[in-house]
């Protein structure tokens, strides 16, 4: 899975999420709350190092959340001659409960999964300074069910907030999932 890839992937999700809140916002009184963030977050994942970059709408208690979420297997970093991978390209809806300042956001959706895995062993491998055991490289997608709960804490700031995140994703090829320390950026608050 190329990076350049990954990028491209990453402003389709931005952009369509974005057309979304825009259209959705449309034709609201102005006593709707209505929020607008992104937030990141790295963890532990399983089977690996764990990531998330989202960006939710809250409209009231409403949430709809677009997200690029996966799982890196960090032994493979030093064990291999390439790192297993899985990432996930999901909308999911959810609703928040809590107070302005501390609030719970359990969601689910759709998502699209792509990785690579390892597949049979094709020997040693001399390049680099560390001996490493080359394998076959497996690509694959899938649909899959991402699911999320995200426990935030916004700052006296009412542009950036903190908290863990609970994420995963049952699909056919690899279902992941982790626990992410992760930040939040955007209007969180009036």
């Amino acid at each position: 899975m190329s990076m350049k890839w990954v990028g491209k992937s990453i402003l389709v999700l931005v952009a369509v999420t974005g057309a979304f809140c825009s259209s959705a916002t449309h034709g609201q009184d102005s006593s709707d709350a209505s929020y607008t963030w992104g937030s990141l977050g790295v963890g532990a994942g399983s089977p690996g190092v764990g990531m998330s970059l989202s960006l939710t709408y809250r409209n009231n208690d409403d949430c709809i959340i677009g997200r690029v979420a996966g799982v890196l297997r960090i032994n493979d970093l030093f064990g291999g001659n390439f790192p297993e991978s899985v990432l996930d390209f999901g909308v999911l809806y959810g609703r928040a409960f809590g107070s302005d300042l501390v609030f719970l956001i359990p969601s689910v959706g759709l998502s699209f999964v792509q990785g690579t895995r390892r597949g049979a062993y094709l020997g040693p491998s001399h390049g680099g300074y560390f001996p490493t055991n080359a394998y076959e490289e497996i690509k694959y997608s899938a649909v899959g069910i991402p699911a999320q709960c995200q426990l935030f804490i916004v700052t006296p700031a009412p542009i950036f907030g903190f908290g863990l995140e609970v994420f995963g994703d049952l699909n056919k090829e690899v279902p992941f999932g982790g626990v992410l320390v992760s930040i939040q950026f955007g209007k969180l608050r009036n």
